[in-house]
């Protein structure tokens, strides 16, 4: 249980740049193996060099059959994590892929599928539902009563957005690439939501629809029996960002926005205000990584199916959306 976990990364993105210093820890048990960068070789060198990574892989297939990590953590764009994923899989290999798990919820399927048929491990890293505050909110909903509405707004004007107006569209701007708000910042929002209450009767999106054809921003509501959950997100402008459980006792409100759940409190009529805070140290993506590891190296099998129907139910409510 103690020994270290073995992750090679596919991607030298912005993510990647942050996951490495922090799995890097040493009190995060982790080694990184490899990286494998498709065209940014200079990336991978410069990370590689950085952060004392032995291997740099430029073919994938070469990566998947000579590499012995435990992992393979695939960290590229969003609409090339489908194919990297099912070929790890073909090949044996547990992954870890970053939100969101792939474009459709057709392709999410297969890769569950798969992955449970050779009885492989397969995390999507959507950070919030690790979170010990987030397990807090979950067990405290029964306290408000009956629930009556929710809300969730995670809104961040993109540094992009200026080039965007100017017609320099970037992947994060770009629908082809299944860019737009719905997949970059409302994905956490239907998470926390299909995390505490499932698969919604129905759900509709409003968005606002730029040039190009991609959501700048959009309100998403999700119909569940005997309320409504709200999901609020924009690329195009800032708000304050958290969300708001109401019920008929009281109400929980999360101070932060759902993806990084620094805060929530609970408000019940008459009571003093109950907080729950992630340790002012924590980095907002450890808890997922700390809990993967357990979860692989316990032969927990049963608790990542329970997270994968989670993110088929996600993948799911998001292909209804875009339609």
């Amino acid at each position: 249980m103690d020994r270290k976990l073995k992750v090679s990364v596919v991607g030298t993105g912005k993510i990647v740049r942050e996951v490495l210093p922090l799995v890097l820890r040493e009190d995060m048990r982790y080694t990184v193996t490899s990286i494998y960068a498709h065209r940014s070789f200079d990336d991978a060198a410069n990370l590689a060099a950085t952060y004392g990574i032995p291997t740099i892989y430029t073919d994938y297939e070469s990566l998947l059959e000579n590499d012995d990590a435990d992992f393979i953590y695939i960290a590229n764009i969003n609409t090339a994590h489908y194919g990297y994923a099912l070929k790890a899989l073909q090949h044996g290999r547990n992954i870890i892929v970053e939100k969101p798990l792939c474009t459709t919820y057709e392709d999410a399927c297969r890769l569950m599928e798969e992955a449970s048929r050779r009885h492989l491990y397969i995390f999507e890293a959507v950070s919030l539902l690790y979170n010990p505050v987030y397990e807090k909110i979950a067990s405290s909903i029964v306290e408000i009563g009956e629930i009556s509405m929710v809300t969730g707004n995670y809104s961040q004007l993109s540094s992009r957005y200026e080039m965007y107006c100017n017609h320099v569209v970037a992947p994060a701007f770009d629908p082809a690439l299944a860019g737009g708000a719905l997949m970059d910042l409302n994905v956490y929002n239907v998470n926390f939501m299909v995390g505490l209450w499932g698969i919604p009767v129905k759900e509709v999106y409003y968005p606002r629809i730029g040039y190009n054809g991609v959501d700048l921003s959009g309100a998403a509501v999700l119909e569940y029996d005997g309320f409504s959950a709200v999901c609020c997100s924009a690329k195009d402008s800032d708000a304050p960002s958290g969300a708001v459980i109401q019920g008929d006792k009281g109400y929980i409100q999360v101070k932060s926005p759902v993806s990084v759940l620094t805060r929530a409190e609970v408000h019940l009529q008459g009571k003093p205000v109950k907080v729950f805070e992630t340790p002012e140290d924590s980095h907002r993506l450890e808890f997922e990584f700390r809990r993967f590891r357990e979860i692989y190296l316990e032969n927990d099998y049963e608790a990542m199916l329970e997270k994968s129907r989670v993110s088929l139910g996600v993948m799911k409510v998001l292909d209804s959306l875009r339609k």
